[in-house]
């Protein structure tokens, strides 16, 4: 007969087995939702159901908008894929047909019917206690950089996932998603004076597994001079990019990660001919929006160092007018400065950007002159007017969602939750205390940390039933 402390024991030990089976699986179910869904509701799905205009009044960005469902019901019932109103849509059955600009492939809408199947799993919608004193539902609405009225500023968007690339294979040609057909290429043997030799595409990059376009030291692409990004003289412009850099020393001593213009006069021609986004390896890894011959915005000393090796959205912001005045840099949706003040850097002349004869808009090692970068890039965008900051935010949380970004714009809009002290004193809440196993008789018999208080448990029973003993089941 087992007595009750050995059973007890063997009880905990099963709990604490199943606890972590629980806990793997959770994992990854987890990383199959981010792997595998969100970038297709993003990508699909977002444009017509986020945000409070949402078409039918269903929202498809959180686990509770599917379960809620819109006019018609709920859009998906956990556990039932076959009886969820978004696989009949993208089955294209009961007469129903979404989305709406063209069918899912099989793969996209197995991994849906999967997800739903394993219980529709969302990292970060299960909630345990209520919120007090919620603010109204923010402002910000994830949107598509192509939305409505941006489409007709967008100039440039290059998208990794666009890319039907095996993964390790080299991107000859990275294509234009905005409609301007300005695809950027390797530019030796085909620019003159080029000297870049093709990206790598990576199915899963430091970009938290999102597909990326990887750069080396060598990498150098460039649009067609004949297509010139409509920015020229004092113009206004947004640039956003999705990126993951590593420091390097190639020379010349600094990154040059997108370039519109003409940095490279053959003498300080006094003013900006360019607009590039510039990493000054001499001034401490310092980010620059950078006109050519040092007259730029600057961060300052340092201020990029932090950023190498970390997935990050940067957007940078131009008003017409003087360089260092009109800039404004955010780093995942947060006005970048000191203080929290854009109080940047650098010289103030007025930018007269030009475009060169050889290249248009170029990354990396495009030419001999160009500074490299080594990393992943995950998305371009490049806009001929500055958004305004509700444009801005709101194709950033698009970024920020589809890349798994942080992005606390939207993070500060939450509604913050509220516990009474007892809650805060439940046992599960507190921290976790540094507990040595106890010791045994019989070292060699221990063969992980749990067998000690097994091993000692027995060894206290065999104590008090005064010589019973026992032996390990080998």
């Amino acid at each position: 007969m087992i007595s009750r402390p050995i059973a007890t024991l063997v009880l905990i030990t099963l709990v604490m087995s199943l606890e972590v089976r629980a806990q793997e699986k959770s994992g990854e179910a987890e990383k199959f939702f981010e792997s595998k869904v969100r970038p297709l509701l993003v990508e699909r799905c977002h444009k017509c159901h986020t945000g409070t205009m949402s078409k039918g009044g269903l929202r498809l960005d959180s686990r509770e908008g599917l379960l809620k469902g819109g006019e018609t019901g709920p859009a998906i019932v956990a556990g039932k894929p076959d009886e969820s109103r978004l696989m009949k849509a993208v089955r294209h059955q009961d007469g129903l047909a979404m989305p709406p600009n063209g069918k899912l492939s099989e793969a996209q809408i197995t991994s849906l019917a999967e997800w739903i199947k394993a219980g529709a799993v969302w990292p970060g919608s299960m909630t345990t206690v209520a919120a007090v004193a919620a603010p109204p539902l923010s402002s910000i609405v994830a949107t598509s950089p192509n939305d409505g009225e941006l489409a007709k500023s967008l100039q440039l968007w290059l998208r990794a996932d666009s890319l039907t690339l095996g993964d390790g294979e080299p991107v000859p040609v990275w294509p234009d998603q905005s409609g301007h057909g300005r695809d950027v290429s390797a530019t030796k043997g085909v620019r003159v004076g080029g000297v870049g030799l093709p990206a790598k595409f990576v199915r899963e990059s430091s970009l938290l597994k999102r597909s990326g376009v990887r750069f080396d030291v060598n990498t150098g692409l460039a649009s067609s001079p004949d297509r010139p990004i409509d920015v020229r003289g004092d113009a206004a412009l947004t640039i956003m990019l999705v990126m993951n850099l590593q420091p390097h020393e190639a020379q010349p001593p600094y990154d040059g990660v997108i370039g519109i213009g003409n940095p490279a006069w053959p003498s300080d021609p006094g003013r900006p001919l360019a607009a590039l986004v510039q990493i000054n390896r001499g001034e401490d890894h310092a980010l620059h929006f950078a006109g050519g011959w040092n007259h730029d915005a600057s961060l300052g000393s340092g201020s990029f160092k932090s950023h190498y090796g970390k997935p990050i959205l940067l957007t940078i912001t131009k008003q017409p007018g003087a360089m260092r005045s009109t800039t404004r840099m955010f780093l995942n949706g947060v006005l970048a400065g000191r203080d929290g003040a854009p109080a940047y850097e650098g010289r103030d002349g007025v930018p007269d950007i030009q475009h060169r004869t050889d290249i248009g808009a170029y990354l990396g090692k495009a030419l001999s002159w160009c500074g490299s970068i080594q990393g992943d890039l995950g998305e371009v965008l490049v806009y001929n007017r500055a958004l305004s900051d509700a444009e801005r935010l709101n194709v950033e949380c698009h970024l920020a969602d589809k890349f798994g970004l942080p992005f606390k714009p939207l993070q500060d809009a939450t509604p913050r939750a509220v516990f009474t002290e007892d809650e805060k004193n439940f046992w599960a809440y507190q921290p976790v205390k540094d507990v040595a196993p106890p010791s045994v008789k019989n070292e060699a018999w221990v063969k992980t940390p749990i067998d000690r208080f097994v091993i000692r448990a027995l060894e206290d029973e065999t104590k008090a039933a005064r010589g019973i003993g026992f032996q390990p089941v080998k």
